[in-house]
């Protein structure tokens, strides 16, 4: 037993309570660490206590992507009204459907529909959902031109596997507020996308839409096109935790064009080997969009900035993301900003050479990039500071306060 320094022996209880004490902060700390808290910008696993970067970079320990998605994340029910065909559900209540095959189905407002005790529903037609309704836990499964319509109000759409639609596979327009689309498995979209949120039609623009947690790609159809998740029109849309891969024959993972409020991106997950076009696309000329802590894998693009045909100058916060051999492409924009993010093999890439399409007042901050070939289309109207730069080829930036680090 240790002894104090007046050289009075510590009572073994006393004792024990401070091991107690001392183990369960360091637990505490090792806790806050795996909570998925973004790093201090521009901070990385290997940094050494200093501040300084060693070697390779390695994988953030964070989490990306969707977790578990469909039927079988659905929790199994048996207190509801029991149904056996989709004319039975009327009025608002829980309806629990028996394992088999239904048509076309609008849930009433008010109306939670899912199958009895997780037996398998398949509903093999358009869904439309009413103002406060949820469906859970079934596949749809529709050549119409749309599997699934959401244009109410407090929507959820949850742990479902949708598939299909000529047009899209899931629609949200109209006037859709409070929409949650969240642990489903979504593939469709056979002229179009996946998923659309459509806010071009007289009726009105979708507001505070979540799309969380869901996993989508483009394989149902063989002639399938466009995008997995396309943005049009919309405010405030939160996507939070999908995994987009899988659109060989299509163009992008997610398009956001012209919104009135914007976009959150947030921990999410892009396999780009088998996405055609760019990962991501952030266009839009009043929309401010941020992108934060999101993983992009061997994407082709991710291309942050309008057309420019369009004559636009969108602002985007790019913060605290992670790509590995992909292409960051900063296209028009006006006071965007980089900050925190690690890049590790790919091309950095400045505005497009021969075009009209770089940004203005740009801001590179914070950043580590590993490996990275620079294209560089700008000779003025940017900053670049406080970056790490290990084995750089390609075009030189003038940056200040920044760690070159050559081959």
């Amino acid at each position: 037993m240790d002894h104090g320094g007046n050289g009075r022996r510590v009572p073994r209880r006393i004792a024990l309570i401070l091991v107690l004490v001392v183990v369960a902060a360091a637990c505490d700390d090792a806790v806050v660490g795996d909570r998925g808290e973004s790093p201090a910008p521009g901070s990385t696993s290997d940094e050494r206590s200093d501040g300084s970067a060693s070697g390779d970079a390695e994988p953030v320990a964070r989490a990306y992507g969707a977790g578990g998605t469909g039927p079988a994340a659905e929790a199994c029910e048996t207190d509801g009204t029991r149904v056996g065909e989709v004319d039975a559900i009327a009025g608002a209540g829980t309806f629990l459907l028996g394992g088999g095959r239904y048509g076309s189905m609008s849930v009433p407002p008010g109306a939670t529909v899912k199958p009895y005790d997780c037996q398998r529903v398949l509903i093999g037609g358009m869904v439309s959902l009413g103002d406060g309704s949820t469906l859970a836990g079934v596949t749809v499964q529709s050549d119409t031109d749309w599997a699934l319509l959401l244009e109410g109000e407090n929507i959820e759409v949850r742990n479902n596997v949708v598939n299909g639609g000529a047009v899209e596979a899931v629609r949200i327009g109209g006037d859709a507020s409070d929409v949650t689309l969240v642990g489903n498995t979504l593939d469709g979209g056979r002229d179009h996308h996946v998923v659309k949120v459509d806010g071009t039609a007289e009726s009105g623009s979708p507001d505070n839409i979540v799309i969380r947690n869901n996993r989508f790609t483009k394989e149902y159809y063989d002639d399938s096109s466009e995008d997995l998740l396309q943005l049009e029109g919309h405010n405030q849309v939160e996507i939070t935790e999908n995994t987009f891969s899988t659109n060989p024959r299509g163009e992008d993972g997610i398009d956001v064009k012209q919104g009135i409020e914007g976009a959150l991106i947030q921990r999410n997950h892009f396999e780009g080997s088998d996405i055609a076009a760019e990962c991501l696309l952030v266009q839009g000329g009043f929309a401010e969009n941020i992108v934060r802590d999101n993983f992009f894998e061997d994407c082709n693009a991710v291309s942050l900035g309008a057309h420019p045909e369009e004559r636009l100058e969108p602002w985007w916060r790019f913060e605290g993301n992670r790509l590995e051999n992909s292409t960051l492409r900063v296209r028009r924009s006006r006071n965007a900003e980089i900050v925190g993010v690690e890049m590790v093999g790919g091309t950095l890439q400045l505005g497009l050479g021969g075009h009209d399409d770089t940004p203005r007042e740009l801001r590179l901050t914070r950043n580590r990039f590993v490996g990275v070939t620079i294209d560089n289309n700008l000779t003025r109207g940017y900053t670049c500071a406080d970056n790490v730069l290990e084995r750089p080829a390609g075009d030189s930036l003038a940056c200040t306060g920044t760690d070159t680090a050559q081959p």
